[in-house]
């Protein structure tokens, strides 16, 4: 028979080992519960999480024809309707071939080109909500198109160079100083790029001295695999003009498609960069078989179907890739539409045609 001494130790080992088990098991319990909970949040949000592609950050908005004078900032608005968050604000200068001024910021440009003017712009669009791209551009007189623009004398493309960065510095000032969200330094330049990219290097050292947001560069589509210069830069910026050949009468599929090589080949540049494809800009003008390339002969008959089919084509190609950062179409004005260089018929703007919807439809889906 066990002494009272024995009984109570043998009963203090019992109890403590049946409050081990227990706390045990509330310790066992609450890791479950915890692990419960984790993998209904996972679930939860696996299941609410936006489809591959569909990513909020993406950039979606117009390419902005910069005004003569000065708007009515209401002028947004209807941007906003559509679903845009974003504009690109494009301050134009001005070379001539074979020459190496570069002229900017003067009285005789547009108040949208002028620092006051896209400076104000760049302002109201922010006010307004939405992101902004500072995008210069250069029209090459008596050329228009920047990609064909060339110096072949070494020392004559640095002084060239360095007239072109006075004015890119001066835009990179304005970027820093207004928040601009993305700053696309250059566009299109695709024979200079090419052949001075230390002239083009040593001038992203000075933007990013100034500008500590993320930077691309415009090239345009047939030209963004031979440049090196994107290893410097956040995103591969394209201006996506890339002629879509279809058989009549064309409709979305075929567009479709037609993108497939292309689209491709972005897919595998991307993965070799490690960079997302933004389109700088894209579009197309409301013309017969526009998305043949417009600087192809393509009539002046006006068919804004097209146009809308084109861009139904892209979204519907491109969205669902998570590589595709998004783009800016080309373009909107901000003014009237009826001046002499906005060709409101059969131009690129889907501004009062049927490309709205589809623009609508996507941006707000």
């Amino acid at each position: 028979m066990s002494s009272p001494r024995q009984m109570m130790n043998n009963l203090a080992l019992t109890t403590g080992r049946s409050c081990h088990i227990a706390g045990e098991r509330i310790r066992f319990e609450t890791m479950i519960a915890r692990l419960t909970a984790l993998a209904l949040l996972w679930i939860f949000s696996a299941l609410s999480a936006a489809p591959p592609g569909l990513t909020e950050d993406r950039v979606e908005g117009f390419n902005l024809e910069a005004p003569p004078a000065a708007f009515d900032p209401a002028e947004f608005d209807r941007i906003r309707e559509l679903g845009a968050e974003w504009v690109s604000v494009i301050p134009y200068a001005f070379s001539v071939p074979g020459q190496t001024e570069v002229w900017f910021n003067s009285e005789r440009q547009w108040w949208g080109e002028t620092v006051e003017g896209y400076t104000q712009t760049i302002r109201w669009a922010h006010e307004k909500g939405l992101k902004v791209m500072l995008k210069p551009q250069i029209w090459i007189r008596n050329q228009g198109w920047a990609g064909d623009f060339m110096i072949d004398d070494p020392q004559e493309a640095r002084e060239w160079m360095q007239n072109y960065g006075r004015y890119i510095l001066q835009c990179a000032r304005v970027a820093r100083d207004e928040g601009v969200e993305l700053f696309c330094f250059s566009t299109e330049f695709r024979k200079m790029v090419e052949n001075y990219p230390q002239l083009w290097n040593a001038l992203i050292d000075d933007i990013k001295v100034i500008y500590k947001g993320p930077l691309t560069y415009a090239a345009n589509w047939d030209s963004y695999r031979n440049l090196s210069i994107w290893s410097r830069l956040d995103y591969i910026g394209i201006d996506a003009y890339f002629p879509l050949e279809t058989s009549d009468p064309p409709d979305v599929q075929k567009i479709m498609n037609a993108w497939l090589p292309w689209k491709k080949e972005m897919k595998k540049f991307a993965a070799k960069t490690g960079k997302a494809v933004l389109f700088t800009e894209y579009g197309y003008k409301s013309v017969k078989n526009s998305h043949h390339g417009h600087w192809k002969e393509l009539g002046n008959v006006p068919d804004e179907h097209i146009q809308a089919m084109s861009y139904e084509a892209l979204f519907r190609t491109f969205y669902p890739e998570p590589w595709w950062k998004g783009g800016l179409a080309w373009k909107w004005f901000l003014h009237d539409l009826d001046h002499r260089w906005a060709n409101r018929k059969t131009g690129f703007s889907p501004q009062g045609k049927a490309s709205e919807e589809v623009l609508k439809k996507w941006w707000l889906r």
